[in-house]
C-alpha cells in the first residue's frame, strides 16, 4: 500500500510506466486499480447521479474523465451505453480506453460527432462506437474516427459502426496513423 501511495505522486506516463519495469511488486503497484478512471454507463444513472455520491475515480461521462485525464491514464467503461451529444471526443494525449475485451457489443458509445485522436499513442479495446439508432435529424458528414497530427492509436476487439452517416469511417490526416489493429470491424 505504501508503494501505491508513492506511485500516486508520479505521472502515469512515462514515470509510472517506467517504474513498472523495475520488479514485480513495482509493476503491481504502478497498475493498481485505484489509478483507473471509471465511467458510469447510462443504465447506472450516470447522468442523474449526484457527484458527491460517486466512488473515487468514477465519472458521469467520458468527456468528464477526459477533461482531467493525464497522459498514460486508463479509462474503463463498464458494460452499457454511453451517449456523446457534443461534437465528439478528443483524445489529445496517450490514453487507454478499455471496454469488454471479450464482447465489444456490451460497451456502446453512441455519438453523432467524431472521435478525434491526436495523442501520440493510445489503445482502445472492447468498445463499439456507433451512430445513434434514432436520430431527430440527418447525421452530420463526420468520420467516426479521425486520427490527426502525430496521433496514433492501437485497437483490438472493437467496432466502428458509421451506419446512417455519409462520412468516412476512419480518416488519418497529417502524420497520423492507425497503429496496430486486430479484430476491428468497420
Amino acid at each position: 500500500k505504501i508503494l501505491v501511495n508513492v506511485m500516486d505522486y508520479l505521472a502515469p506516463y512515462p514515470e509510472r510506466q517506467s517504474c513498472a519495469l523495475v520488479c514485480k511488486q513495482w509493476k503491481i503497484a504502478a497498475n493498481d486499480f485505484r489509478f483507473v478512471r471509471h465511467i458510469y454507463p447510462v443504465e447506472m444513472g450516470a447522468l442523474g447521479r449526484d457527484p458527491s455520491r460517486r466512488d473515487y475515480n468514477h465519472f458521469a461521462s467520458i468527456e468528464e474523465a477526459l477533461s482531467i485525464a493525464l497522459p498514460g491514464d486508463t479509462i474503463e467503461l463498464s458494460d452499457g451505453h454511453y451517449w456523446v451529444t457534443d461534437a465528439g471526443l478528443l483524445f489529445d494525449k496517450p490514453l487507454k480506453l478499455i471496454g469488454d475485451e471479450k464482447n465489444p457489443a456490451n460497451v456502446v458509445i453512441e455519438m453523432s460527432g467524431s472521435v478525434r485522436w491526436s495523442g501520440h499513442g493510445g489503445f482502445i479495446e472492447g468498445v463499439t462506437f456507433r451512430r445513434p439508432q434514432i436520430a431527430a435529424a440527418e447525421l452530420p458528414d463526420f468520420p467516426m474516427l479521425s486520427i490527426e497530427g502525430k496521433g496514433r492509436v492501437d485497437m483490438i476487439h472493437s467496432v466502428l459502426d458509421n451506419e446512417g452517416s455519409k462520412g468516412s469511417v476512419v480518416v488519418a490526416k497529417g502524420n497520423g496513423r492507425k497503429g496496430t489493429w486486430m479484430h476491428v470491424t468497420l
